[in-house]
């Protein structure tokens, strides 16, 4: 097992953190060939997120240090009952390279539709009660990302990784109810599904992170 391989498998945190150091010096030793440098298109997939949901992308680069592009992704409903999708667009400035590989400055803007349930307590009967429902909601956000090579020699340079750590800001969709009977229930430590939305394991999370592999051609 490849030693790029084996850096794949860890969190983005780590990937980012040190690839940031380690790639620039080796960027002296292996300058960009000229067939990669001409390579502007570029797919991507998601394979360590693929147990909650199927995540797309692809990318233009627009200058020598430059690209924009798009992401899709469809979460199955299985990370804290969130179904839907999430359609991203991004541009991308790159500083310590030219693209598409190095050290990358990320603004995006994003739109999203997810079934998700609101948990509310009828103020008459004082139970539980939940609402299952859909709403339409957009935001935007901004990273720090670094794309390097990935088994360089056996795929031509067409591989890479890419690793990014950001934040973001998506509105949460709000639920439609008859606020004269029903009220929102305020979870243990007064953790609400607006806290659970922004804060926890969910598509408005703001913190935000992305790990794929990428293909350029």
């Amino acid at each position: 097992m490849s030693k790029s391989y084996c850096l794949l498998l860890n969190p983005a945190a780590l990937l980012l953190s040190f690839f940031v150091g380690s790639a620039q010096a080796s960027h002296a030793q292996s300058p960009i060939e000229p067939a990669a440098a001409a390579r502007r298109n570029i797919v991507s997939v998601s394979p360590v997120e693929l147990f909650y949901k199927t995540q797309l992308g692809y990318e233009r680069g627009v200058g020598p240090h430059s690209s924009v592009g798009l992401l899709g992704s469809y979460h199955y409903g299985n990370l804290a009952g969130y179904q839907g999708w999430q359609t991203t667009g991004y541009y991308r400035h790159f500083f310590t390279r030219q693209f598409p590989t190095g050290l990358y400055l990320q603004l995006q803007a994003s739109v999203c539709s997810y079934w998700q349930d609101a948990n509310l307590i009828n103020q008459k009967t004082s139970k539980p009660y939940s609402l299952r429902y859909r709403g339409l909601s957009g935001g935007g956000g901004l990273g720090l990302g670094y794309r390097g090579y990935f088994l360089r020699r056996a795929t031509g340079g067409r591989l890479l990784w890419n690793a990014l750590l950001g934040l973001r800001g998506q509105a949460r969709p709000v639920a439609t109810y008859d606020e004269t009977i029903y009220r929102p229930e305020v979870g243990f430590l007064g953790i609400s599904d607006d806290a659970n939305w922004y804060l926890g394991p969910s598509p408005g999370s703001l913190a935000h992170g992305l790990l794929t592999l990428d293909y350029q051609f």
